[in-house]
């Protein structure tokens, strides 16, 4: 079996600013790929990675089991996602003297404020995580909040050739919901109902052949693979 190419995600890098200014990260990932075969056939490849709004433009999903541990309610902390950075609003009666916030049970991270209110900016993890963001004003009293977060991920897809086949191996963390085919010109789409691996085999035809998979997972997150090879 030839491999053409194969696509790998990214995992994003930690980041905080702090800052009363809102903050959009937007991602976009092209790969090209050029493959030249002994026999005179050749193949080109790209893949793009999209996220598609699903009701709105965020594809991270905070949940709704919020777990407050208050030791004062002078002190306010409000989580939002936007893309996919998780945004924390910090607003205290007294002046915040700094804000700690750790993914699981991973290292935590602590940043000063040094007003009655601030923001903090922090990457969102690919897959499901905890996060947890207390906040400690200067007379020591403090306020946390856990959040369960989605982060969004792209489909990663992998296509070979084997033999007079194309064979197409789709794998999603969070499970595929379809994937959408245009061989040669004709359309087709198969249905996969959250499964998170599947492989499909697509006959070619004598001479060039042209082939686009775009996969979309259950949170409506889609990679597009463009395909050109002669047989």
């Amino acid at each position: 079996m030839n491999q053409i190419l194969t696509t790998k995600p990214v995992r994003p890098k930690k980041m905080v600013k702090i800052n009363t200014v809102k903050t959009f990260f937007a991602v976009s990932m092209m790969i090209f790929g050029f493959c030249m075969v002994s026999s005179g056939s050749y193949a080109m490849y790209k893949s793009k990675g999209t996220q598609q709004a699903k009701g709105t433009d965020d594809q991270n999903t905070v949940t709704n089991n919020t777990i407050v541990e208050t030791n004062s309610e002078d002190i306010q902390i409000h989580p939002s996602v936007e893309g996919k950075i998780l945004h924390a609003t910090i607003i205290g009666q007294n002046e915040i003297a700094f804000v700690t916030y750790r993914w699981d049970d991973e290292e935590e991270q602590k940043e000063e404020i040094g007003g009655v209110s601030g923001d903090i900016d922090i990457d969102i993890l690919s897959g499901e995580h905890v996060i947890t963001i207390t906040a400690v004003d200067i007379n020591n009293k403090s306020n946390t909040v856990k959040q369960t977060v989605r982060g969004a991920t792209n489909p990663k897809i992998e296509v070979v050739q084997d033999g007079s086949d194309f064979v197409i191996k789709i794998v999603d963390d969070l499970g595929i919901d379809k994937v959408e085919f245009n061989l040669n010109g004709e359309d087709s789409t198969e249905t996969v109902d959250g499964e998170k691996e599947k492989e499909f085999r697509l006959p070619l035809i004598e001479g060039e052949n042209k082939l686009i998979v775009k996969a979309y997972n259950i949170e409506k997150c889609t990679e597009t693979f463009y395909a050109l090879c002669r047989y």
